[in-house]
Formats: C-alpha cells, sequence, structure tokens
C-alpha cells in the first residue's frame, strides 16, 4: 500500500498457526526482519508492507527465505 512518506515501512506478522511457540514466531520474524533490512536499500520508498509468515517457512534456511522475499518484492515491483 502506498504511503506519503519517503520511507517504506514494514511489518511481519507470524499467528499461532505458524508455530505454537512464540520462540520460533519471533525467530522467524527476526529472521525476515534481518533481511529486509539488508536490502533496503533496494526497496522503492514510499510504501506500507505487510509480510505475513506461513508455517513453511519454519523449514528453510534464511537464505531460501531471502530468496522467495526478493522474489515475492520483485513481483511486487517494490526492487528498484
Amino acid at each position: 500500500m502506498k504511503n506519503k512518506l519517503e520511507v517504506s515501512r514494514f511489518a511481519v506478522a507470524a499467528g499461532l498457526k505458524v508455530s505454537k511457540k512464540a520462540v520460533d514466531r519471533n525467530r522467524i520474524k527476526r529472521q525476515v526482519r534481518a533481511i529486509v533490512h539488508e536490502h533496503l536499500l533496494e526497496i522503492s520508498a514510499g510504501y506500507d508492507v505487510l509480510l505475513i509468515v506461513r508455517k513453511e517457512a519454519l523449514e528453510k534456511k534464511t537464505s531460501e527465505i531471502e530468496v522467495e522475499l526478493l522474489k515475492t518484492f520483485t513481483k511486487a515491483k517494490l526492487l528498484v
């Protein structure tokens, strides 16, 4: 969703369906936030983005999550 700011904002959501353990949900959210932080300069400014984590992400390595996330950003035309 477009915002009228000079920066893009990101939120990461991982519900109880992802894992009943808060430790697991928090770990995956930290991984996703770290990936977004690494690629922040490549992402277009002026968007509010909600990233909803799926259960399958718990079984993937960080590098695999990064590839999927970058594919998603490309498909949404968020990468510069």
